[in-house]
């Protein structure tokens, strides 16, 4: 399973905001709580970044499918 959570990108660099940092964390906890040890990845660039569209953020993307907000 492939979890990413995506922030802000300004001028080519990751921007985590508090809620971008708090929903990783949360996202973090919930796997553990499940025994689960499944990293949480950044978004790795500002295409990919783009590539999903995003809107709002965080966006919280599993597997490829995403959801804002």
């Amino acid at each position: 399973m492939e979890i990413r959570v995506v922030s802000k990108w300004v001028d080519c660099t990751p921007q985590e905001c508090p809620s971008c940092h708090s929903l990783k964390l949360r996202v973090q906890e919930a796997w553990k709580e499940l025994g689960l040890d499944i990293e949480v990845k950044d978004c790795e660039s500002k295409k990919e970044y783009e590539s999903y569209g995003v809107i709002v953020t965080p966006l919280l993307i599993i597997n490829g499918c995403g959801s804002s907000g």
